[in-house]
Parts: C-alpha cells; sequence; structure tokens
C-alpha cells in the first residue's frame, strides 16, 4: 500500500496529478472535467436570461458552488446576526406531523433567503449566542458559544414552536471522490469492531436509499452520512442551495401555500440536465485532498492524538481500491460512522436511520486551512467552534472521554495536539 497525497488547486492540470493514481483519463474524460469546473465557478441567472446558465430560482440562498465552497473549502461559519449566510442551510422538518408540517407547507423543507422577481424571499435566519464557560485542568479558561436561532422577515407567516430546524455549515468538498472508494467492508468492520469493544465508542454506518442504483446502502457524504455517493449529493445542492432541478430532484422546493413560487416554477424543465450533473460530479471527485504539513515537531503532537482516543474515531489510515483494482491508503482522519455525540450538538433532526444526536466523523485532512482565511475559520455542523479547540471542547455522548482527556492536558500539551491538527 502507498499513501496518497494530494495537491491543492481547482485546475485540471493539477486534478490529472491525482486523477493519474486513480483513474486513466482520456481527452474526452478530460473536457468533461472542464466542463464540470466551469458549470461550478459559474454565476447561475434565473430563467429567460440571455445565458448558458439558467434556471436560478424560483427560491435560493446563492447562484454559484464555489461561493460557498471557496478554494474548495468550507463555507461561512454562523456569526451573530448573520441573517443571509449563503453557507448555511436551514433544514425544516415535522415531528410526529405536528406543527412542523404546516411549516413545511409555508416554506417547503428548506428556508431559502433570496428568490426571483415576482416571488417573495422567505425570510432570513438569526442567530444569538449563549456563552458557556468553562476551565482546563490547569486553570486557564475558556468560553464556548452556544447557538440560538430565529427567523425574521418571513414571507409566509411562523415557523411553527415544534418544527424541526436543523442549520448546516457548507462542508470543504476536497478529497471527496477519494472517500466514495473506502470499501463498504471496510467501514462495516470498522462498525462491527466498535459494538465489540467495552468502550464507549459505538459507531456504526447510516443506511440510505440510493435513488440512483435503486437500492438500500452505506451513506457516505453530508454531516450525517445521509448521502450514499456524490452524484446525489451534488444534486441535491443544486436544489438546495440555487433552486435548480435535476432528474434526481425534478420539483422546486415551493411549500403548497406558495402561490408565487409554485407559478413560477415549471414542472417539466430540468435545469441541470444528466451531462451537466456528470460533469460536475466528475470535476468535484478529482478534486485532491490538502497535502499535510506535518513535520518533526508533530510527533509529539501526533501521540496526543492517539493517547487521548481522538483516534477511535477520526482513523488516520484509510484503505481505497482505485481503477486499476489496486488498494492504497488515505488519510482523512474518519471513520465516515456515525456517532452519538451528546446533548449539546444535538439538534433533534433524523437524517434517513440517524438520529437527532448522531452524526458522521467528519474527515480532519485540511483542518488548518481553515484558520488561513478567517472567514471560513469554523467547525462543526454549523461553525459554531471559532477554533479547533473549541470543537473539541463540544464533543460529547461516544467521544465525552477523549473531551475529558483534551481538558486534562498542560498548555504545553495542548499547544503541541493543536499544531498537529493544523498541520493535517
Amino acid at each position: 500500500m502507498t499513501l496518497m497525497r494530494g495537491v491543492v488547486s481547482s485546475g485540471v492540470a493539477v486534478i490529472a496529478v491525482l486523477a493519474s493514481s486513480a483513474v486513466s483519463l482520456s481527452a474526452d474524460d478530460s473536457d468533461v472535467i472542464e466542463r464540470g469546473r466551469a458549470v461550478f465557478h459559474a454565476a447561475w441567472v434565473p430563467p429567460g436570461a440571455a445565458n448558458e446558465f439558467t434556471g436560478l430560482g424560483p427560491v435560493f440562498n446563492t447562484d454559484s458552488c464555489a461561493s460557498c465552497h471557496v478554494d474548495n473549502g468550507r463555507g461561512a461559519p454562523v456569526r451573530a446576526d448573520d441573517r443571509a449566510n449563503t453557507s448555511l442551510v436551514v433544514k425544516f422538518a415535522a415531528r410526529d406531523n405536528g406543527g412542523g408540517a404546516d411549516t413545511i407547507r409555508r416554506y417547503g423543507n428548506r428556508l431559502n433567503y433570496r428568490a426571483v422577481t415576482g416571488v417573495p424571499a422567505e425570510g432570513e435566519l438569526t442567530v444569538a449566542f449563549e456563552t458557556i464557560e468553562g476551565r482546563f485542568a490547569d486553570g486557564e479558561r475558556y468560553a464556548l458559544q452556544k447557538p440560538v436561532y430565529g427567523f425574521d422577515k418571513l414571507g409566509n407567516g411562523a415557523v411553527a414552536k415544534d418544527t424541526l430546524v436543523a442549520v448546516r455549515m457548507a462542508p470543504p468538498i476536497a478529497g471527496l471522490g477519494l472517500l466514495e472508494k473506502v470499501p463498504e467492508d471496510w467501514i462495516k468492520a470498522r462498525a462491527a469492531a466498535n459494538g465489540a469493544s467495552g468502550g464507549p465508542v459505538k459507531g456504526r454506518p447510516n443506511a440510505v436509499w440510493d435513488s440512483i442504483n435503486f437500492r438500500m446502502t452505506l451513506g457516505r457524504f453530508g454531516w450525517k452520512a445521509d448521502t450514499p455517493n456524490l452524484t446525489r449529493i451534488i444534486a441535491a445542492a443544486f436544489i438546495t442551495d440555487m433552486g435548480l432541478t435535476s432528474r434526481l430532484f425534478p420539483l422546486d422546493n415551493c411549500g403548497e401555500m406558495q402561490s408565487a413560487c409554485k407559478a413560477s416554477a415549471a414542472p417539466s424543465r430540468i435545469e441541470v440536465d444528466d451531462a451537466t450533473l456528470d460533469a460536475v460530479t466528475q470535476y468535484v471527485a478529482l478534486l485532491p485532498p490538502p497535502p499535510p504539513r506535518i513535520d518533526a515537531d508533530s510527533e509529539r503532537g501526533r501521540a496526543l492524538f492517539a493517547s487521548t482516543g481522538c483516534i477511535s474515531c477520526h482513523v488516520p489510515k484509510v484503505p481505497v481500491m482505485m481503477a486499476d483494482g489496486k488498494t492504497s491508503e488515505i488519510a482523512p482522519y474518519t471513520d465516515l460512522l456515525l456517532h452519538d455525540m451528546g446533548d449539546g450538538l444535538a439538534d433533534g433532526m433524523p437524517e434517513a436511520a440517524a438520529t437527532g444526536r448522531e452524526w458522521r466523523t467528519a474527515p480532519l485532512w485540511g483542518l488548518g486551512l481553515a484558520r488561513c482565511t478567517p472567514d471560513r475559520a469554523g467547525y462543526l455542523h454549523d461553525g459554531r467552534a471559532r477554533n479547533v479547540s473549541e470543537a473539541i471542547l463540544w464533543h460529547g455522548g461516544e467521544a465525552a472521554q477523549a473531551r475529558h482527556a483534551f481538558a486534562r492536558l498542560d498548555a504545553q500539551q495542548r499547544e503541541a495536539l493543536l499544531k498537529f491538527l493544523d498541520g493535517l
């Protein structure tokens, strides 16, 4: 086995560096990937405009993929009184057909901040923060910020109080194609080992419906591993964020009571055809993960990462099956399993078989790059953690022991561990 180390770039020429060890690219393949790159960075416009990329709306959050995934990275984190942060997806769901069902009739299953001319925008997300203070074992103080969400300028009535509301930040996308190559047997074996152990970590795969291959399979993508493959998660982003329909999501996200939205939508119109969706999927699949920036001074942090128990879920060496049938290794620091992370991070929103307390282990490769772009330095599913230390301190449930071990480290040990994570 060899450990694959990608390079960071958006260009097709450099994408081919990764592709050369995974697939054999023909000239036609390169043309498709270049097309996918163009679509990913294009600014879409509403129907009827004299533009190649038409179909935006009727309700939407942003007009391009790249506006959320800047440099293929994560979205902008939640900030106080963000209101219309296009990197944040707001999901609605009903609890036992209660008032949440009324919210979905009013807004669909997503809140969209923007709309085309003639269609009312749905509203804005508001956020305030509660402060949770604590101390490390050595006495140093810390403060976590817990977001409290609300809504303003709602265009179609109030959000019912018992509506399930989940806020999710756009995740980084580099390296996703390699995660799609992780064998199911390895993921299942990790889950079985968790179940057989006497420890607190009991990760399990999410069971999801694959609407492309028409079968139940393992979820790999999304904050709760609720999506089985790249094609579907990209199609979902098109409809959720830009209101662009495809074969997988042929209907615009209009609630039953949104008459202007429904009137503007064309049920028979597919705005992202299969060839375009495939091109974007191939482009994203070949985005290489960021190369690690770990040196000899990082070894102490690496040892602490293992001794505190972080390695139980954030697995550093993961196998992938390449196009030539050979097995290689990648270093994503994930097991792709769901873990109960406790009440602190729970939002109550189920996703396929995942409960409201379970989250997929987030890959850590490229973690330190967010810090290099200040407006992207937010961590966890909604960006509440302002730095990696805060993200660790939010861990609970199955990860509570690892969090306590981190909190017991002295200042120099914490610095060494965080430096190691910064270099991934």
